[in-house]
C-alpha cells in the first residue's frame, strides 16, 4: 500500500510541475542515455531507441516495479516492458522508447521508473512531429537508388561540344602484314621452261655420221 501511495504522490506532483519535491529522493537507477530527443519524425510515424538502466548505487540492488510515461505529449511515447519486475543488480536492462507524433511540432513526455519502496526516477523525453512533405524535402537524393521524388542524376554537368574546335583527326592504322609464301618444292606446270619455236629439234649425230661411213664403204667397193 505504501508503494502505491509513493507513487500517487511523485506522479502527482511531477504533473503538475512540482518536480523538484520528487528529485528530493535519491534516484535509485540511472539512465544511458540521461534523456532520450528524436529527431523530426513523420506524423503517425514510429521511431525507435533503445535506452539503458542500470542500479544508481553500488550494494543496492533496486527491482523496476513499474514503467510509465507522463506528461502532457504522453500518448506520443511508449516505453517497452522487457525490464519490468527485475532487479538490476551487475547488468543493466535496456528498453525500447517509441516516439509516434500524433501532431506536428515539438513534444515532450517523461520516462518513469520506480522500485519497490515506490521511489521514481526520471528521464526526459523529447521529439518532434513533422509531415511528409517536409521529410522528402530534407533529405538527400541518393544517385545509386531510383527515386521518384530524387531522380537520379550524374554528379557534374557533361559540357556541350564546342563547334568551333577542329575535329580531332583519326589515328591510320596500319596495314596488316602479308605473311610470306613458303615453297613447298612443288612447280605448277607454268614454271617448266619451254625451248623456243624456231630452235631445230636435236638430231642424232651418231646416226648420220654411221650413214656416210657406210656410204664411203659402198663406194670404195
Amino acid at each position: 500500500m505504501r508503494s502505491y501511495v509513493y507513487k500517487i504522490f511523485f506522479v502527482g506532483v511531477w504533473i503538475f510541475g512540482w518536480n523538484e519535491v520528487a528529485l528530493a529522493e535519491p534516484a535509485m537507477f540511472v539512465f544511458s542515455p540521461s534523456s532520450v530527443e528524436f529527431s523530426g519524425t513523420v506524423r503517425g510515424l514510429p521511431s525507435e531507441t533503445k535506452v539503458s538502466i542500470s542500479r544508481a548505487k553500488i550494494g543496492e540492488n533496486p527491482t523496476i516495479t513499474d514503467i510509465s510515461v507522463i506528461g502532457e505529449n504522453a500518448i506520443d511515447f511508449k516505453a517497452s516492458e522487457e525490464c519490468l519486475n527485475k532487479t538490476i543488480v551487475d547488468k543493466s536492462c535496456v528498453i525500447t522508447v517509441t516516439f509516434k507524433p500524433n501532431e506536428i511540432g515539438e513534444r515532450e513526455a517523461t520516462l518513469v521508473l520506480f522500485n519497490e519502496n515506490g521511489l521514481p526516477s526520471f528521464a526526459q523525453l523529447k521529439g518532434k512531429g513533422i509531415n511528409l512533405q517536409d521529410a522528402l524535402n530534407n533529405v538527400e537524393p541518393d544517385p545509386g537508388r531510383f527515386n521518384p521524388q530524387f531522380p537520379s542524376s550524374p554528379t557534374s554537368p557533361i559540357p556541350a561540344p564546342d563547334p568551333t574546335a577542329s575535329p580531332t583527326p583519326t589515328p591510320a592504322v596500319p596495314p596488316e602484314p602479308t605473311p610470306p609464301i613458303v615453297d613447298s618444292g612443288a612447280r605448277s606446270p607454268e614454271a617448266v621452261p619451254t625451248p623456243p619455236e624456231d630452235q631445230p629439234a636435236p638430231t642424232d649425230d651418231v646416226g648420220a655420221r654411221g650413214q656416210g661411213v657406210s656410204g664411203g664403204c659402198s663406194l670404195m667397193r
